[in-house]
């Protein structure tokens, strides 16, 4: 999943160097969650700024949270998704299933 008016591809299609980077904003697991959002926000027919004018939060937010720079806690998953008309539970259920099992982070 790329993404949408970009040209860049999410995270999880491409390569990292496979170094270990605990604790880190860039894993394969997050790059489910940031690539679901990227898209929702596509299907929803958003630009980043519209996004961030919903959701009360400068443009400069909503791509750092794109591109994995910056993790984003339950309550802001609550507001990104309602933003984007998805029902959070919906939602988060859908990205828990593609995310594989997990044991540490």
């Amino acid at each position: 999943m790329g993404y949408p008016n970009s040209g860049f591809k999410g995270r999880a299609e491409t390569q990292f160097s496979g170094l270990p980077m605990s604790r880190s904003v860039f894993t394969d697991a997050y790059a489910v969650l940031t690539d679901a959002l990227v898209e929702a926000r596509g299907t929803a027919g958003l630009t980043q700024l519209e996004l961030a004018g919903k959701i009360g939060r400068p443009q400069s937010f909503v791509s750092k949270f794109e591109r994995g720079e910056r993790r984003i806690d339950l309550i802001e998953f609550c507001a990104i998704a309602r933003a984007l008309s998805q029902d959070p539970v919906a939602l988060f259920s859908r990205i828990v299933r593609k995310i594989p099992d997990i044991r540490e982070v």
